[in-house]
């Protein structure tokens, strides 16, 4: 029985990426919120309307079907005045190209790293009152209307749990404060780490102690803290001590095997070229140029026959500073080297499905793994991993034995790598046991986690 006398109990769950939103964090939520009705949950979802997504936002409004009907979506948007502000003076970029658009920069997250070019005075200073009008991240506009739209539905139906995910962490935030306002506990979900990622060392000081406010306000006050490694549950019990640890738990993440149902991969005649596949974005550190060189090397050598091999990257590109087509172009590696642009989930899942082998790129990190990764292990093909040796990323590729890990700046060893993976595809390749990716499994330890905090004492 719920708190609240019902036989039913009900959850709000507080999340930025929800369909039709096709970032790969929409996915973990999704499967949580599909898992909890089939199991006789009711379930209300705050996330931002379509109508106030960010430019650039990938969508695929086919994830709309995957919404169980008995879920209440609460769509607010955000308000968003300052970037109004700054795209009224923004010039426009007339005729961009489809290759343009593919290079078109997407905000950093886990892989980004290193240190902006040097710049202007003045657009260090444009910089900084971005950085400071957009704390804890661009979504902050979306946090007063989200608090309104989700407080109207809690006082006609109150939350016995509450749920939140994050990146973007203002869900954190709004969970928090509507935590505060309905006596519901609250489930706090990072998918990646916040104040002491790795790749935020460049940002401005003012921004990483901000964060390192709020971060420590999500850890110490939510009912529960949940993570998908070990080493950022161990960063945070670090950081927080023994008495704060106790509520922290490791749910790792996933994928739903189930949409790869019904794919099979097409019918490949033998003069076909092998294809390494990477899907999805690429921006800050995730920087595959020394992978072209790598390959462009062993070409050279020999080691790989142009005619049969091909590198294709699905997906939008936003490594700063680096044109990646001209840098194949350069290295004669016009023909062998593929850019398409994003297309929808289905078509995504598919060529994973048909490619020989795919590519994850996870460079400077030890702490996070892309959540992508499961969707190739599901895909059953090897993969080749461009990672930090003793990292998340690179520790379960090796352990589920997915294929091959190099470290992501040895030339030398990601070539080694690339004919390795290239070897395993054609000889042969055994796919990654179901366990190591079903996030059905993993909405289970979350539908158990939350009975736990739900089933406790009102505070």
């Amino acid at each position: 029985m719920s708190r609240h006398g019902s036989d039913t109990s009900r959850l709000l769950v507080v999340a930025c990426n929800f369909p039709p939103d096709a970032a790969v964090g929409t996915m973990r939520t999704l499967r949580l919120v599909k898992h909890l009705v089939s199991e006789g949950w009711a379930v209300d979802v705050l996330t931002i309307a379509p109508e106030g997504f960010r430019p650039g936002t990938v969508t695929d409004p086919a994830l709309l079907a995957r919404v169980p009907p008995a879920v209440t979506v609460l769509r607010a948007r955000p308000l968003r005045p300052f970037e109004r502000l700054a795209g009224a003076f923004k010039p426009n970029k007339p005729g961009q190209t489809p290759a343009a658009a593919a290079q078109a920069p997407v905000e950093a997250g886990p892989g980004a790293g290193g240190r902006p070019p040097r710049t202007s005075a003045l657009a260090t200073a444009r910089r900084a009152i971005t950085a400071a009008l957009t704390l804890p991240d661009r979504e902050v506009s979306w946090l007063l209307p989200a608090l309104w739209k989700a407080w109207r539905h809690a006082r006609r139906s109150p939350p016995d749990v509450i749920y939140s995910s994050g990146p973007p962490f203002t869900a954190h935030l709004v969970a928090l404060v509507l935590s505060r306002l309905t006596g519901a506990p609250w489930v706090a979900d990072f998918r990646d780490p916040w104040a002491r990622a790795p790749w935020r060392e460049d940002r401005f000081a003012f921004e990483r102690r901000a964060w390192a406010l709020f971060e420590r306000l999500v850890a110490l006050r939510a009912d529960r803290v949940v993570f998908v490694t070990a080493t950022n549950r161990d960063d945070f019990a670090n950081a927080y001590g023994p008495k704060a640890a106790e509520r922290f738990i490791v749910v790792a993440n996933g994928c739903d095997a189930s949409e790869f149902d019904g794919l099979r991969p097409v019918t490949r005649a033998a003069a076909t070229p092998f294809v390494l596949l990477h899907a999805g974005s690429l921006y800050g550190a995730r920087n595959p140029a020394g992978l072209l060189r790598a390959v462009a090397a062993a070409m050279a050598r020999g080691e790989i026959d142009p005619a049969s091999f091909r590198l294709r990257f699905l997906g939008r590109i936003g490594v700063h500073g680096v044109n990646l087509p001209a840098v194949a172009r350069e290295l004669g590696l016009g023909e062998v080297v593929e850019f398409v642009n994003h297309v929808p989930r289905r078509d995504s899942l598919q060529q994973m499905v048909d490619a020989s082998a795919l590519l994850i790129v996870q460079p400077v990190t030890t702490v996070s793994i892309p959540a992508k990764l499961y969707e190739y292990m599901a895909a059953g093909r090897p993969i080749l991993a461009l990672a930090q040796p003793g990292g998340e990323t690179a520790e379960l590729v090796e352990r589920s034995q997915g294929g091959v890990s190099v470290l992501a700046d040895d030339e030398a060893a990601i070539a080694h790598g690339v004919i390795q993976v290239v070897r395993l595809g054609r000889e042969g390749f055994t796919p990654v046991d179901r366990r190591f990716y079903d996030g059905e499994v993993r909405a289970a330890e979350l539908q158990r986690l939350l009975e736990q905090v739900a089933g406790g004492a009102p505070r």
